[in-house]
Formats: structure tokens, sequence, C-alpha cells
């Protein structure tokens, strides 16, 4: 997807400064706040786990039952404003592009992304104070009454979540630790190429706080061992640590679903009892999923695969659940 300079610079403009997202969320809410409906309670759907879980394509896939609402790359840059930029006129809004990820995914103006990121990084520890106004303002301009989040880096907020939307649901998608490390690494060197190219690839991902992979990387816990970012056993790492944490904290929560891809690829009764639970009628859903594992694990440190592999094998256990 390419951008003109007006719109680099208008994105710049608009993504880096706090206090004018905050004042078009209080425009917004002057102009359209007292027309929404009340959706607090309504079963809204959350999906974060670590990137190339899966999460892309799930999201895309639950967007297009048409049953909920979502921001899409048509709301950008006035993340904050959606029903006052929905005033103005987009051009070639389905027309489809390749993702800079090179997976494969083609997407359009009209798909959903993590964009709702902007309104977390813009309230920080006060988003509990304004983030039922914002889905709710969310929803009145997709004419929906269920939200769709597909959201990596909001993870330690859902506990607050929670208690804010008691009915909403959490899916946490996971891959083979292996499999999925190595899609983190190639996505690294893929996207840090593309950045060293096109400075504006680095400014977008940074000003909506996507620091999954490429230049601005900034890791989701702590290594203990490898820091290497070139290297298998740093995303290994990374990807027991971030799962063993989901596990101690959402295990026994009724509303957490671990939800395996390779499952989700290969087998039909999965699929369609994970349907039921989000209440996604079966009969309007075909499974596309595709699982394009193939990479030969080489020079992976014994000890952190082992782990891995335990969380893995207890993750699969709870999502067979399902």
């Amino acid at each position: 997807m390419e951008f003109s300079l007006s719109e680099r610079l208008l994105h710049n403009l608009i993504t880096k400064n706090k206090l004018l997202n905050k004042f078009f969320f209080e425009f917004e809410k002057i102009l359209y706040l007292n027309k929404t409906t009340q959706f607090q309670n309504n079963k809204h759907i959350f999906v974060s786990g670590l990137p190339r879980s899966g999460s892309s394509i799930l999201t895309i896939f639950l967007h297009n039952t048409n049953k909920f609402g979502s921001l899409t790359y048509s709301d950008s840059p006035f993340l904050l404003a959606p029903n006052f930029y929905s005033n103005f006129k987009k051009k070639n809004i389905n027309k489809f592009f390749k993702r800079i990820h090179d997976d494969g995914i083609e997407i359009s103006l009209s798909s959903p992304e993590a964009l709702d990121n902007l309104f977390f990084l813009t309230y920080s520890n006060e988003f509990n104070l304004h983030v039922v106004d914002y889905i709710n303002l969310i929803l009145f301009k997709t004419t929906k009454d269920r939200y769709l989040s597909k959201n990596n880096n909001i993870f330690d907020e859902f506990e607050t979540l929670f208690r804010i939307f008691p009915n909403m649901i959490l899916v946490v998608p996971f891959r083979d630790p292996v499999q999925q490390s190595n899609s983190l690494l190639r996505q690294h060197s893929n996207i840090k190429s593309k950045q060293k190219k096109n400075k504006f690839i680095l400014e977008y991902m940074n000003s909506i706080g996507h620091h999954e992979f490429g230049l601005g990387y900034k890791f989701r816990r702590q290594p203990n061992k490898f820091h290497d970012t070139n290297n298998i056993n740093h995303w290994i790492e990374q990807w027991y640590l971030f799962y063993l944490s989901a596990v101690n904290k959402f295990e026994n929560n009724k509303s957490v679903y671990f939800l395996n891809y390779e499952l989700m690829c290969e087998d039909e009764n999965y699929f369609r009892r994970f349907c039921k639970i989000l209440d996604i009628d079966t009969q309007d859903s075909k499974n596309n999923f595709v699982n394009k594992n193939s990479y030969d694990p080489k020079d992976v440190n014994d000890k952190i695969l082992s782990n891995s592999m335990d969380i893995f094998k207890y993750l699969l256990k709870i999502s067979k659940k399902i």
C-alpha cells in the first residue's frame, strides 16, 4: 500500500501528537456520543498473542462474517475520530494490496488491523476511563453491536478490560514454537530490510506502536539468555516467556481461549466448535486456513526448545477443550 507525500505528512502529524489525538476524540464525542448505544455488556472479541500466530488471518476471517465492527485502514490516520473522518470519501477503498510482510495475505482499506493501539498509546494508564466511549463510537460508525480487535500490544491490559467488558472473549492464538519463532525471525529481517529502504515504514509502525519486529523492535519479555535478535533462540525464548506468562495469567479464565492455528487448519470440528463459542453461524463460515509450517530447526538450544515444547503441549491440551 503506497502513501503519497501529503498522506505521509498528515499521518505523522496526527499519530505522533497525543494532544491532537485527544482533541479529535473529544471533538468526536461532542458530535456523536449522544447518538451511540450502550454496548458495554456485549460479547466483544479481542485477538491477542505473539505475532505470526495466525492472528491477522483469523481477524480478517472474523471481520468478513459481517458480525463485528472494527477499525480498518480507511480510518487512518484519524483513528480517534472514526465517525467524523468517515464523512471524507476515500479512493480505492476495495482495491487489494499485498502486505509488506510478504506472507501472501492481501488487504484493502476495508481490512481490519491493530489500529486501536493508537488509542491505548494516547491514553496510556487512563484508557479505562475512555475505552467504553471509544468502542461505542466505533460500533456506531460501523452499525454493529459487537466489537472486534486484533491487538498484540495490549496483552497486559486485559485484566482491566475484563472488568470493564464482563462478557468479552479473549482469543490467544499460538503455533508450534519453532515454526512461529522462525516466522518471527524471518519477518524481523524482512521488515528491517524494507524500513532501511523506506523510512516511512519505520515511522508508520513506530507511530502506532507496532514494535513486534524491524528496526523499531522491542521485545515483549526481558530475555533471560538470548539477546541476539538475529538468532532463532531469541525468538523461541520470547515465545516461551510470553506464553508461559499467558498461561499463568489466564488459564482459569473461562472467557479466554487459547487457539491453536495448526488445529484450525487441520480439524474441521475444532474450527466449528470455535465458531460456536464466538456465536458465528458455521453455515456462513468456511475454514480457509492453511498450515504452511516447513521450517527444519537448526542450531536451536536444547533447553529453551524443551521448555517451549512443554508449554506448547500444555497449550494444545487446553485448546482441545474448545
